[in-house]
């Protein structure tokens, strides 16, 4: 048998238990009411350069060395695309330097990343958000770099081994 003083602390104890099993049920009804999203398909587009974008700057003049764009064929819908672009470049000069998209969307092209001068040969990767691009359309994509004129002797920057990769997902 019980006793008397026990049961307050038996009662507070069934109690908790109770409580605790019915707390358990309701987050997994909850859990099952909201059921994790799938996630999303992503369609991706890759294009490799053995040399890549440059750009000389000497006094008044200067040029900028381009590369064929990679293709991406957007399919019908609204999707975001990140770009992902993986290259080595070498620098000559006091810069500043950057690198950029060529994109042939006006409205979606990304800000330039700044780019650290190197005097050898140095890996980077840069990754760029591209919201909203309308479906059913080809997309021209191409890395860029740049820099300016010295107020002496030249500015120029180099890439190769240039990989860009285009990863779409349908905007939400």
């Amino acid at each position: 048998m019980i006793s008397v003083r026990r049961r307050p602390a038996l009662l507070v104890l069934v109690l908790a238990l109770v409580l605790g099993v019915a707390a358990t049920a309701a987050g997994a009804v909850a859990l099952r009411a909201r059921a994790p999203q799938e996630p999303q398909p992503v369609q991706s587009a890759h294009r490799a350069w053995a040399a890549g974008p440059s750009a000389t700057y000497e006094g008044d003049s200067g040029g900028i060395g381009v590369v064929r764009p990679l293709r991406v064929a957007v399919p019908d819908g609204t999707y975001d695309a990140v770009v992902t672009v993986s290259f080595d470049y070498r620098t000559r000069g006091p810069g500043p330097y950057e690198t950029g998209l060529d994109l042939d969307r006006a409205d979606a092209v990304p800000d330039s990343h700044a780019l650290p001068g190197a005097a050898s040969s140095t890996p980077t990767t840069v990754r760029y958000l591209l919201a909203d691009l309308e479906g059913g359309r080809t997309y021209a994509v191409a890395p860029a770099v740049n820099s300016t004129s010295p107020a002496h002797g030249t500015n120029r920057i180099a890439t190769r081994h240039v990989l860009v990769t285009v990863d779409l997902t349908p905007s939400d």
